[in-house]
């Protein structure tokens, strides 16, 4: 398969406010788009050939700043679209919290709550069934995915050999950078969550876990 890189979008307002955005159509606040051009300067040093992006707005204009700087074209694909939340898009992440069926969403990969809601081990199949083919229609030496953070943080739980139950363990920023590289069946973890502001970024994860308010998408 040789190496894939996967990228999470840059943020938007919606991030930024801790608000689930799903399959809604929200594009890069400036912020965001500063972060993938940080990202595309990274990736300007490594042999990548294709580049792959969800076909929401702010995934879309993500590619499309990476691949300007990699003088390729972007191509979308359903299989890397965000999870459906179906009636939690729209709602901020702390309201959430008088949902039992939220909770359980969060412990079961498995549960599937209905509403328009896509369980987590389907989002997981999507994403690893798209990784796999893409790297046998086309062998290249690397290729690029711009993707969501619950796409991107199962699709590494399947080549980690992570319980897909532990997969929310792994923090996938916005902007952020991983990789992976396989070989004869087997994965290497290049690297997870590589972003320029680290300890920024900890320091406010560590803020939002004490005050119990879970991870944006």
């Amino acid at each position: 398969m040789g190496l894939i890189v996967l990228v999470r979008h840059g943020e938007t307002d919606w991030n930024k406010a801790q608000r689930v955005m799903g399959t809604s159509w929200v594009g890069l606040n400036e912020s965001g788009k500063t972060q993938m051009r940080w990202a595309a300067r990274v990736l300007k040093g490594l042999p990548i050939e294709r580049v792959y992006c969800s076909p929401y707005p702010r995934t879309t204009e993500s590619a499309e700043i990476i691949a300007k700087e990699l003088l390729l074209d972007p191509t979308p694909a359903q299989a890397l679209c965000e999870v459906g939340y179906g009636v939690w898009e729209g709602r901020l992440f702390s309201e959430l919290k008088e949902d039992p069926n939220y909770f359980r969403y969060l412990k079961d990969p498995s549960f599937n709550p209905g509403q328009g809601i896509e369980p987590i081990i389907r989002v997981q199949e999507r994403a690893v069934a798209f990784l796999e083919e893409a790297s046998k229609e086309r062998p290249v030496a690397a290729f690029a995915v711009v993707s969501h953070g619950d796409v991107i943080r199962t699709a590494l739980a399947y080549y980690m050999k992570l319980p897909l139950k532990e997969f929310r363990r792994i923090r996938i920023d916005n902007g952020s950078v991983s990789g992976i590289e396989v070989h004869a069946g087997l994965a290497e973890i290049k690297g997870v969550n590589l972003v320029p502001e680290i300890g920024e970024l900890w320091q406010r994860s560590y803020i939002r876990f004490n005050v119990n308010i879970p991870g944006g998408v």
